[in-house]
């Protein structure tokens, strides 16, 4: 169980290309900002929030607050030219640690 606090949130739990995960338990309490840009194919990145999956490439069991949207390249926004740090660097880095 996550809990996503504060008012200079960009994206929240954004699921792209997994397979049998579960995510359940999580609460979203932050605002959420930034500009999307387009994809690699010219779509649109959606609007940060809390909640976004694209179940094209995601299976498994979610919670009912997903929506669908594009996430594709969703650690981009706000006119940078170099992603976000994200969780993954955190886990390769061992800064975090994720239970099961």
């Amino acid at each position: 169980n996550n809990i996503l606090k504060g008012n200079q949130m960009r994206y929240g739990f954004a699921i792209d290309g997994v397979r049998n995960w579960t995510v359940l338990g999580n609460v979203d309490e932050a605002l959420h900002h930034g500009e999307p840009i387009s994809t690699c194919g010219g779509a649109v990145t959606s609007a940060p929030e809390g909640f976004q999956i694209d179940r094209t490439f995601a299976t498994g069991v979610f919670q009912d607050e997903f929506v669908d949207a594009v996430v594709q390249r969703a650690f981009y926004v706000g006119g940078q030219t170099e992603p976000l740090h994200s969780i993954r660097d955190d886990l390769l880095e061992g800064n975090i640690y994720l239970n099961g």
